[in-house]
């Protein structure tokens, strides 16, 4: 009988021991606290490297853990881009890093945000600020580069290129997207102060390849003459350049780009394409994460941080 006693003792602290080390498990998981990394599609080599410094960034800091999504159906799915943030609130997810596929109709998800004590950065696409104070939706920081710096830089390029005189083309972004709407007015605003380059087209491409491709193929139908591109994105950028090449107009059209892409330096290096302006999607992935932990060790951080930009040539 003493010994069945024993055994019973014995088997008795084994589970008390088990049922504590689980608990333990448990709190430990829920110790993790996740930041979710939010951009508006994960086709694009911008957002990849964006997203990739975000994964590497995270593993240099314990404790944390990343949650990264996009639309499936990519940059101008508004809606599904506000259903996978909402989605991330009601999982109380503990901070957000996100790039807004429209600048305003992101606000009142930012006030959902707040509600629920949830930290919401801002990166690369800028929202509605003036719409943002209206609404008191607070963005705890913006993480981005000067976009109407950007178009800028590739206007004061193609002015150079051109010597002052000549037909110009535009590849806009997505409507209603700050940068798309600041790279255009940054390249238009410049070129202003000279009346001799003209503006024949500015259509949107959604800073997509094969629309900028069917896109330039009908500007250059329409203007046979045109000099010179400025794509607000390398992917557009390069969809034109195949539109260049089957016109057989490559010696006769400069194309800038944006976003310094792998694929857009690899094309300024073979010379398809002029120049590029290069921003830093992986300076601004890293930049996210670490304000976002930042905040939740309650560390106070700027209200706007700023990324670089410059214009690369061969």
């Amino acid at each position: 009988m003493q010994k069945k006693t024993i055994i019973c003792i014995i088997m008795l602290l084994l589970g008390v021991f088990v049922s504590v080390t689980s608990i333990q498990g448990c709190s430990k998981k829920k110790d993790v606290k996740k930041v979710a990394f939010v951009v508006t599609t994960l086709s694009n080599p911008f957002f990849i490297d964006m997203t990739d410094a975000a994964k590497a960034e995270i593993k240099n800091h314990p404790g944390y853990e990343i949650i990264i999504q996009a639309p499936e159906r990519g940059a101008t799915d508004v809606e599904r881009q506000i259903q996978i943030v909402e989605n991330l609130i009601t999982q109380k997810v503990d901070a957000l890093c996100v790039v807004p596929a429209d600048s305003r109709s992101i606000i009142e998800t930012i006030i959902k945000a707040n509600k629920a004590g949830i930290p919401f950065l801002n990166i690369d696409n800028k929202v509605d600020f003036e719409l943002a104070k209206e609404r008191k939706a607070v963005v705890a920081a913006y993480i981005g580069s000067d976009n109407y710096l950007g178009g800028k830089l590739a206007s004061e390029y193609i002015v150079v290129a051109l010597n002052g005189k000549g037909k110009v083309a535009i590849l806009e972004g997505v409507s209603g997207v700050e940068a798309a709407i600041k790279r255009k007015a940054g390249f238009v605003d410049y070129l202003k102060e000279y009346p001799d380059i003209k503006i024949v087209a500015s259509q949107p491409a959604d800073w997509d390849r094969e629309k900028g491709l069917n896109i330039f193929q009908n500007i250059l139908q329409a203007n046979p003459d045109v000099k010179a591109l400025f794509a607000c994105n390398d992917e557009m950028a390069l969809g034109a350049v195949e539109a260049i090449k089957a016109a057989g107009k490559e010696e006769q059209i400069i194309v800038v780009g944006f976003d310094a892409t792998k694929d857009g330096l690899a094309a300024v290096e073979n010379g398809s394409m002029a120049a590029t302006v290069a921003q830093l999607p992986s300076e601004m992935g890293k930049m996210g994460i670490l304000k976002a932990i930042s905040i939740l060790e309650g560390i106070n951080i700027e209200k706007e941080i700023p990324t670089e930009v410059k214009l690369i040539e061969k």
